[in-house]
């Protein structure tokens, strides 16, 4: 289980948390996505692109917390969100093989200059608002069941 190395290792720790934190930082990565997807048509397509890549880290870091860990600042964060999140929601297998697709491309056009093509922003907004969703959906039904106890 990557979740036990990475505590380990000390790459993430456990944490206390409330819903109303999960929620915020969801509702974080909610607007970069909205604003990514309010913008596809028009703008510079790589901003847009690493604002989709950037909905997905940040709902990546809800759903750590969510269950209740955190990452360590340090190289290789965006790595572990991802790596980490695919074990927790154990789901969308092939939308997490593209995610870690884009968090290279997104390093590349952070530090040089790359090409986002319609077709990769099109996947790209597809593949996070399915994450998304599944993160709200989630925490939605966690948050229900506390409720009715």
């Amino acid at each position: 289980m990557i979740l036990e190395q990475l505590l380990k290792d000390n790459k993430i720790q456990k944490i206390d948390f409330s819903i109303n934190e999960v929620k915020t930082k969801l509702d974080r990565a909610f607007a970069f996505f909205n604003y990514a997807q309010n913008n596809l048509n028009r703008g510079d397509t790589s901003v847009i692109y690493a604002n989709i890549y950037d909905s997905v880290r940040i709902a990546g870091e809800s759903i750590l917390m969510f269950f209740g860990f955190k990452i360590n600042k340090g190289e290789g964060h965006h790595f572990i969100v991802i790596s980490a999140s695919k074990e927790l929601i154990n789901d969308l297998e092939s939308e997490f093989l593209r995610f870690e697709k884009m968090r290279r491309k997104r390093h590349d056009i952070e530090y040089g200059d790359l090409f986002v093509s319609s077709d990769e922003l099109n996947q790209a907004i597809e593949d996070a608002k399915k994450l998304l969703d599944k993160i709200k959906e989630l925490i939605s039904d966690k948050d229900s069941q506390k409720k009715l106890l």
